[in-house]
């Protein structure tokens, strides 16, 4: 009866000994881990701010007209003769449907209509709603 008492006590031993060796390993792995991911999250900030700052310097406005004024040399302000009122502009249900709606792209004068320019800009229109009394 002794024996039994002592090796169960004995086995109880080398099994908590054991269990307690385990946790301790993954305590030791976690925490590596805990390690390794806060490493990539400063990376990734340290790599975040980086970017902003050359998304800052791409964003300056002196450099954004340098390169509208390279690439789009044609791109110009609005003539007066462009401009329409939104009320000269068919809703899609006044349009016949034998319309054809296809415009030409020309470099100089941009969207034309058979051979008329047609608007780059649109006045707003006016609304028919009345605002808390105000039109």
């Amino acid at each position: 009866m002794k024996i039994t008492a002592a090796l169960v006590w004995v086995t109880l031993c080398v099994a908590s000994g054991f269990a307690l060796f385990s946790i301790a390993f993954a305590v030791e792995d976690l925490e590596s881990e805990l390690a390794a991911i806060n490493s990539d999250i400063e990376r990734e900030r340290e790599a975040l701010h980086v970017l902003e700052a050359e998304w800052t310097y791409l964003n300056r406005p002196d450099r954004i007209e340098d390169l509208a004024n390279q690439l789009l040399p044609h791109l110009a302000p609005p003539t007066i003769e462009q401009l329409v009122a939104m009320e000269d502009i068919p809703y899609p249900s006044e349009i016949p449907p034998s319309a054809s709606l296809q415009f030409p792209f020309t470099e100089t004068t941009g969207l034309t209509s058979h051979g008329a320019e047609a608007p780059a800009v649109v006045a707003p229109r006016r609304s028919t709603l009345s605002l808390g009394g105000q039109e």
